[in-house]
């Protein structure tokens, strides 16, 4: 009996040995969270493996029976889980509940080395336990208070689901989509209670943006202190009418000026930014059109000032994209604001304010669809062509130019529009001011399509040549063989002649995307 009872025990104590033998060889834990943990807001997801020094881990964030690989990342294996992202229709992917996060962990060979998963819950919604009946919404500040802000800003064209070319609207998105970070801080001069409003300095701090190719310029104002009010209403602007602005301090929500519950909405006009490029047309068309020595009463221009460069193939021109935008123009709009409920931001309660309006008669910058950036040279017809071979009929500024349908004119335009728009407002009714705003505009229109882009458009209004103009070897039409002519159906190759069927617009959408919070909390 003996005997048996000790090889039982060996044999327990060989299985127990074997496990621990199997876990230290995969080696893959969760640093944090830990199983069971209840996360919120922004997660930091951490893990080790066997051979940190080499590999990556890879983290798959699954919820029911669905779930995707979110970030492959090397040492020291972290990753934010912003449990606050949306999806391009602007809902959101992580709602409450239970997840299961994964980590799977490689050799620098690709190898797999082992993996581990734990299971979290999300809770960034505030239990009702926790929130008073009703909230009483306010914008104070107090004396000495220093409050810092980050945005951070990107817009991208793309095509709509119906359109036939996406690829031409993919070229246009090259020098259209960019990105824009701006720092601050308001700094109290006069704290609310003083006069009932606050006076602040709004110290603009490194800022900058990024459209296209195009070099980071700096936003207007960056390194000044601007004087601003901020009112009681949630309302921020300068302390005078003739003073500097800095309209990202300026995006925010209405609020009421009475207490609210969740279900409760209001009417109120706010700040929006729907045109990221307006007033960056500064391709060099628009900026050769307007110096009024370059051109003549019939608004051609002399082929001799013509830097060469920008004569390239008859039909393209050496465009450059818009530039960045330094300034932000903004506009005001009628929304309706609706409370949706309590959520954890940076550690403190807050209200969820959801804001909703539309527009339908605005206009928005985009790169024309005629400009050399976008569609290239257009036809090749070979070499440039000399200028004194060139009839002045056959230059000019506008969207059409010489042979491919392209010219000098303005690179960038403003075309109608209509756009919706969703503000999320987190609001802090402890520090009686927004943590963070998300702000989503899509806007739905159809652009033009360059003619280079759809083939050739040969029909080019050229002025008629006499007897007795035509230089060295040009023929004189009378001097040639019948058999020779063109059918006058047909026309020249620089005449009144072929022309392509108009190409069908372009059916884009274009996503404007900002995020404002506080930092340093």
């Amino acid at each position: 009996m003996r005997r048996r009872s000790t090889a039982l025990t060996a044999l327990v104590a060989l299985m127990l040995l074997g496990a621990g033998l199997a876990a230290d060889a995969q080696g893959v834990r969760f640093v944090t969270p830990q199983e069971g943990d209840s996360v919120r807001d922004m997660v930091r997801i951490q893990a080790t493996k066997p051979s940190p020094n080499a590999g990556w881990i890879s983290y798959k964030i699954i919820r029911g029976d669905t779930g995707d690989f979110v970030a492959a990342v090397t040492s020291p294996f972290a990753y934010v889980w912003n449990t606050r992202a949306r999806d391009d229709e602007g809902k959101d992917l992580y709602p409450d509940g239970q997840y299961t996060l994964t980590a799977v962990a490689l050799s620098g060979t690709g190898s797999k080395e082992g993996e581990a998963s734990i299971t979290v819950t999300l809770k960034n919604s505030v239990q009702a336990t926790d929130t008073p009946q009703t909230v009483d919404l306010s914008l104070f500040y107090d004396r000495n208070d220093e409050v810092r802000y980050r945005a951070e800003a990107d817009w991208a064209i793309r095509p709509a689901s119906d359109e036939e070319k996406p690829e031409d609207v993919y070229a246009i998105a090259k020098v259209f989509n960019g990105s824009l970070v701006s720092n601050w801080k308001n700094k109290v001069m006069s704290p609310t209670y003083a006069a009932g409003h606050a006076v602040l300095h709004v110290v603009v701090g490194s800022s900058g943006a990024q459209a296209g190719t195009s070099d980071v310029g700096a936003l207007d104002n960056a390194g000044k202190a601007l004087t601003y009010l901020a009112l009681k209403s949630g309302e921020m602007r300068p302390k005078h009418d003739d003073e500097p602005s800095f309209e990202l301090a300026e995006i925010t929500v209405p609020l009421p000026g009475r207490p609210v519950k969740v279900g409760d909405s209001w009417q109120g006009r706010m700040t929006i930014w729907p045109d990221p490029l307006k007033g960056t047309l500064a391709a060099a068309g628009a900026e050769l059109m307007s110096d009024p020595t370059m051109q003549d009463p019939g608004m051609t221009m002399d082929p001799a000032m013509m830097d060469p460069t920008m004569m390239g193939m008859v039909g393209g021109v050496a465009a450059t994209g818009p530039k960045a935008p330094t300034k932000l123009e903004t506009r005001t709009v009628q929304a309706t604001h609706r409370v949706e409920g309590f959520e954890w931001v940076a550690g403190y309660p807050t209200v969820r304010i959801r804001s909703t309006y539309s527009v339908d008669d605005d206009r928005v910058t985009i790169p024309s669809a005629s400009s050399g950036a976008v569609a290239g040279a257009g036809m090749d017809f070979g070499a440039p062509m000399e200028p004194a071979m060139m009839d002045p009929g056959m230059m000019g500024f506008g969207d059409t130019g010489a042979g491919g349908g392209m010219g000098i004119g303005g690179q960038s335009a403003e075309k109608d529009t209509s756009y919706t728009g969703e503000r999320i407002t987190y609001w802090s009714w402890e520090l009686n001011r927004p943590l963070r705003i998300v702000d989503t505009i899509t806007h739905t229109l159809e652009i033009e399509r360059a003619q280079a882009m759809t083939g050739m458009d040969m029909g080019m209004p050229g002025m008629g040549i006499e007897p007795g103009m035509y230089g060295p070897g040009m023929m004189d039409p009378a001097m040639m063989d019948p058999g020779m002519m063109m059918d006058p159906g047909m026309g020249y190759s620089f005449g009144p002649g072929m022309q392509a069927e108009p190409p069908k617009p372009m059916k884009v959408r274009i996503r404007v995307n900002l995020t404002i919070e506080e930092v340093g909390l």
